[in-house]
């Protein structure tokens, strides 16, 4: 038999040695034997199932946050149960998509952590999860007319699980309560739209061309590469692509558009030096 691990429950064997080669096997342990003494089931079937016992032990090792997931939505387990499995979102409420976001989260850290998906396949992952994010706040608040086009990484579906998802808001109406449901879900930044904070957090399309005509900076531009429709009305979503795409690929390409991108390049490598994660 293995150790106890605050409380009364005692593993088994098996099951207690796979927490002492954890990541952090005092805590590990201890969730474990949280999680067999409210249902004394887990511990027979984490006995037989051992890719769900690899995956509940890595998760367990490797975050608080999700770790307090397992312990307080049965459904987690089931998740870990079976990770090739992906749930629709169809939630019907807020709550609903909150949990839908945290579960399919966990979904995408248990294959990561485990060697299931490689770097490629985790970004394009998170970028999946904030669409369907995305499209289930906009159902479920009613919101009019508004294309979400998604910006940098989330825009290259380059997501890593700290990033900030950006997106430009296209069409007209009020896009506040659909925004607030998503933010609940992950950290939303649309300053990259034209003018920034001080920027209308939602512009027409003929706007945006507007702006890209008399004022954009070449940054701008660049931040255009990866900008792709992603929820909310598609056929908007898909006109703004083709109308950033046309100003990108049309516009002069001369020295002095060089010259700013070289130094946009000296200064994003610049700070990586700052930073110590990256080496001349």
């Amino acid at each position: 038999m293995g150790p106890a691990y605050e409380t009364r429950t005692v593993l088994p064997r098996q099951i207690a040695e796979a927490a002492e080669r954890s990541a952090s096997p005092a805590a590990v342990g201890a969730a474990l034997a949280r999680l067999v003494e409210r249902d004394p089931t887990l511990g027979e079937r984490l006995g037989h199932d051992g890719s769900l016992r690899t995956a509940l032990v890595a998760v367990l090792g490797a975050s608080r946050s999700l770790t307090a997931l397992c312990e307080t939505d049965p459904a987690a387990v089931e998740v870990l149960a079976a990770l090739d499995h992906r749930e629709a979102c169809g939630a019907g409420s807020p709550d609903d998509l909150v949990r839908w976001k945290r579960l399919e989260l966990l979904r995408i850290a248990a294959r990561d952590l485990v060697g299931m998906d490689g770097l490629e396949e985790v970004g394009s992952g998170l970028a999946r999860m904030a669409d369907d994010v995305f499209a289930a706040a906009w159902r479920l608040t009613g919101t009019p007319s508004i294309a979400v086009v998604a910006m940098g990484k989330y825009g290259g579906r380059e997501l890593n699980y700290a990033s900030d998802v950006d997106v430009l808001f296209v069409g007209s109406g009020d896009v506040g309560p659909a925004l607030e449901l998503a933010r609940r879900c992950f950290r939303v930044d649309a300053d990259l739209r034209p003018e920034g904070r001080d920027g209308v957090l939602v512009r027409s399309l003929d706007s945006y061309r507007s702006y890209w005509r008399r004022w954009a900076k070449t940054w701008e531009f660049q931040a255009l590469l990866k900008a792709r429709a992603a929820a909310g009305d598609a056929g908007l979503g898909t006109d703004f692509a083709g109308a950033a795409s046309e100003v990108l690929w049309s516009r002069p390409f001369g020295a002095d558009v060089v010259r700013q991108v070289r130094q946009m390049k000296a200064r994003a490598v610049g700070e990586l030096v700052r930073r110590g994660l990256f080496y001349r």
